[in-house]
């Protein structure tokens, strides 16, 4: 009779039933973040200001979900996998919201008012990682190193390598057009803070990654 290893690492997961929901809403409150962010370069600078509000209340929404994680793995001794990973993946999902919400206060502080249409280029790849990311999310929940896992993963890091593309072609343009010094520190900044939320969503699919390599 043989033995699937598989199958025994499968039974030995932790049945959580807070946890995933809580990783689920944090994700799934990134995803309405970047569309939203997407939306605010598409408007003009009134309808503008309301979106960024939204964003304002999404990242204490982001906020609140990540303290409850971090209160549920506090409080309970049978969480679904390594504590350490629990909390990266937890902060990390948050971060991305918060870069998001540096972006529209930048943009505020900075009263950049002719949106470069690269920026809704940029906030297009992060929703776009953001909804791949939720869709990871499921993968996670099963612990399985599927054919979907691994094309879901490669799609996060395709989409960040089109991040630094964008973010590198930009910055060369700005110097290429001899765009004003404080014009182009504006815009370097918020180019910065989009990578990074990009950067965050890749480094998400990672932490799930090693998580499912462990599983499988």
């Amino acid at each position: 009779m043989s033995i699937n290893l598989n199958s025994i690492l499968q039974a030995l997961v932790p049945k959580d039933k807070k946890c995933f929901p809580l990783f689920q809403a944090s994700v799934t409150n990134a995803v309405r973040t970047a569309k939203i962010l997407k939306e605010s370069f598409e408007v003009d600078s009134v309808k503008r200001m309301q979106l960024h509000t939204e964003i304002h209340d999404l990242e204490h929404v982001g906020d609140d979900i990540t303290d409850a994680l971090k209160l549920e793995v506090e409080a309970n001794f049978n969480v679904p996998f390594d504590r350490e990973e629990v909390y990266q993946l937890a902060i990390v999902i948050d971060d991305i919201v918060d870069d998001m919400f540096g972006v529209s206060k930048r943009i505020e502080l900075y009263k950049i008012h002719n949106i470069p249409s690269v920026f809704g280029e940029m906030a297009q790849v992060i929703w776009d990682s953001t909804i791949v990311l939720e869709e990871l999310m499921e993968n996670l929940k099963k612990f399985r190193y599927s054919e979907s896992a691994r094309k879901r993963i490669a799609t996060i890091r395709e989409l960040e390598r089109k991040m630094d593309k964008l973010q590198e072609t930009s910055i060369a343009k700005l110097f290429s057009e001899g765009a004003d010094p404080v014009e182009l520190i504006k815009q370097q900044e918020v180019f910065g803070l989009m990578a990074r939320a990009e950067k965050r969503c890749e480094e998400a699919a990672s932490i799930i990654e090693a998580v499912l390599v462990k599983f499988n």
